[in-house]
């Protein structure tokens, strides 16, 4: 495998006697599908030139953009409003240990709250109505996660 000579590690590999032998086309790949003109200067190539590579043409297609106005599904604001709670890595100064997004799906606008206890989830979200408004939330759509499920 190898050895320790002072404070270097070598390596016991065999080299490849002729390199003449590999074609262009294996060194085009291994060197991640460069052009033939990259590959002159390193005489690889006997003047056959390379053949057909798949994955450089799959590279070179041009791919349609992106429909943005198709990402918005409702037109009133507030008709539906995406929620999530997510667990924080490390606690908050404030000791928070979690946090709740509300993201309108017409405006795009993002709130996003700390807090301590999943249990705090309906206070934020009667707050959020709150603040845009006092509006009313046409759908509220979570991940049905347990901190939802309230009784009032």
């Amino acid at each position: 495998m190898g050895s320790v000579i002072g404070c270097m590690f070598r390596l016991d590999c065999q080299s490849i006697a002729d390199t003449a032998a590999i074609t262009g086309d294996v060194w085009h790949q291994w060197l991640g599908h460069v052009n033939q003109q990259t590959l002159i200067p390193m005489n690889t190539d006997k003047g056959d030139g390379l053949s057909f590579c798949d994955p450089c043409v799959q590279g070179k297609l041009a791919r349609r953009s992106y429909d943005l106005t198709g990402d918005i599904r409702t037109t009133p604001r507030l008709e539906l409003v995406h929620s999530d709670v997510c667990t924080m890595e490390t606690e908050s100064l404030a000791e928070s240990k979690y946090f709740v997004t509300f993201i309108d799906d017409f405006a795009g606008s993002t709130a996003v709250n700390l807090i301590k206890k999943k249990s705090e989830v309906l206070d934020k979200s009667k707050e959020y109505q709150a603040r845009v408004g006092g509006e009313r939330i046409g759908a509220l759509r979570s991940d049905r996660g347990g901190e939802y499920m309230s009784q009032e």
